[in-house]
């Protein structure tokens, strides 16, 4: 049985799969970027389904054959001005939000993850309880590339997954991961073929269905406990240099060229 919700944002799909409820980014045009809207709608539509009770586990996927680029620079790039540090501050704070939504809510949420997982979309796969990826995934950190910095938390998920020297080798040399790369390095948990991505993320919700909702639910909140305190600090700081980043020459010199690149 399906059902789909309506969402205020029109880039956002929702549906409920039996068990599961899919909610999928649908911007496929510029392969599911995202702003400060699209992750207030995408946390909103999470705490809705939640809050509902219908579905035991949620599958956050993306159309179009990507995950997510992550930020849509040219949004980014629209809040640069003479008063830029607030409007980018405001801006950094819907998307962290939403990192504390997914890593918070009461039911697991289980990344499906393809094609480009980057930036802020790869940070916001590694808050999911569990990432399933399709073997076309590439996936890089991508913010030091545009003279920007993690604020998604990566610069504690990944510290969490991997050595120091390995963390901090991704984050600062644009390394792009495969999806046998990824799950080497643990930043997914199991790999299949694109076209079974859905089905295998439809099994693990089974096997999470066949458990007390009661001890699932317990289960990921003792996971996550010793994330939350942890995540809130890294998210702090990264976002105080985000700040600073986005604000900055760098950051808007790269960003220049790369939205004339598109365009030509």
């Amino acid at each position: 049985m399906t059902a789909a919700s309506a969402s205020a944002e029109p880039y956002l799909r929702s549906e409920l799969m039996g068990n599961a409820h899919s909610v999928t980014l649908a911007r496929p045009v510029n392969r599911n970027a995202l702003t400060d809207d699209f992750c207030t709608a995408i946390a909103d539509e999470l705490l809705r389904i939640a809050r509902a009770g219908e579905a035991r586990a949620i599958l956050l996927t993306g159309d179009g054959g990507h995950f997510s680029v992550g930020g849509d620079l040219g949004w980014l790039v629209s809040l640069r001005g003479s008063a830029d540090a607030p409007r980018i501050a405001a801006g950094i704070a819907a998307f962290q939000t939403l990192i504390r939504t997914v890593v918070a809510l009461p039911i697991p949420v289980i990344a499906l993850v393809q094609g480009s997982a980057a930036g802020f979309g790869l940070d916001l796969a590694l808050a999911c309880d569990y990432r399933i990826a399709g073997e076309s995934l590439q996936a890089t950190s991508a913010f030091a590339r545009m003279g920007l910095v993690p604020d998604g938390g990566s610069s504690y998920s990944l510290r969490t997954l991997m050595p120091a020297g390995a963390a901090f080798k991704f984050l600062t040399t644009g390394e792009v991961a495969s999806a046998t790369h990824a799950l080497h390095l643990g930043l997914v948990d199991q790999v299949v073929p694109d076209a079974g991505l859905l089905d295998a993320g439809l099994a693990f919700v089974g096997a999470i269905a066949a458990q007390p909702a009661s001890s699932v639910g317990a289960i990921k909140a003792l996971v996550r406990r010793t994330d939350i305190a942890a995540l809130e600090d890294a998210l702090a700081a990264e976002a105080k240099a985000q700040v600073e980043a986005a604000s900055g020459p760098d950051f808007g010199a790269r960003a220049h060229a790369f939205l004339n690149r598109k365009k030509g």
